[in-house]
C-alpha cells in the first residue's frame, strides 16, 4: 500500500489591486492608520502595501510600506493625466461655445431642482457642477 502525499503548499499570488485599494491606501496615509480589519485591508497587507505597527500599549495601526507609497504615486500620476486630458477638452468646448456667440462658464456650481422618485413628492434641490455651463 503506497502513502498518498499531501498536496504541496504554494504561495498564493497577490490579488490584483484596483481603485478601491488605492482609495483605501490614500485614506490610511491621511489618517492615523486605524485598521478596519476587512477583506480589502487583508489584500493590501498580503500584497505588501501595508505594515502593521504595534504601539507599546498594544494598539495596532497601519503604515504604508515603500511599495504602498509607490502605488499611491502611480495612481496620482494616472489621475492627473486623465484630469488634464479632460480639462483640455472642457476648455476647448468652452472656447468653441464662446466663438459661436454663447457665454460659457467652467467650474460653476449651481443649485438645480430635481424631481423626486414619486410624482407626488415635492421637487428637491441638489448642487450641480457641470464641466461647462452655457447660455
Amino acid at each position: 500500500m503506497s502513502a498518498i502525499a499531501p498536496p504541496a503548499f504554494t504561495e498564493p499570488s497577490p490579488p490584483a489591486l484596483g481603485k478601491t485599494h488605492a482609495r483605501r491606501l490614500r485614506e490610511i496615509y491621511r489618517s492615523a492608520g486605524w485598521p478596519c480589519q476587512d477583506p480589502l485591508e487583508i489584500e493590501l497587507l498580503a500584497a505588501g502595501m501595508l505594515d502593521r505597527v504595534r504601539t507599546g500599549s498594544g494598539h495596532e495601526s497601519l503604515r504604508l510600506t515603500q511599495a504602498g507609497v509607490h502605488l499611491l504615486a502611480q495612481t496620482l500620476a494616472r489621475n492627473r493625466a486623465a484630469l488634464s486630458a479632460h480639462e483640455t477638452l472642457v476648455e476647448r468646448v468652452a472656447r468653441e461655445m464662446g466663438r459661436a456667440g454663447r457665454i460659457a462658464w467652467r467650474g460653476l456650481s449651481l443649485r438645480a431642482q430635481v424631481p423626486g422618485d414619486d410624482a407626488d413628492q415635492p421637487l428637491r434641490w441638489c448642487m450641480a457642477k457641470p464641466d461647462v455651463f452655457s447660455i
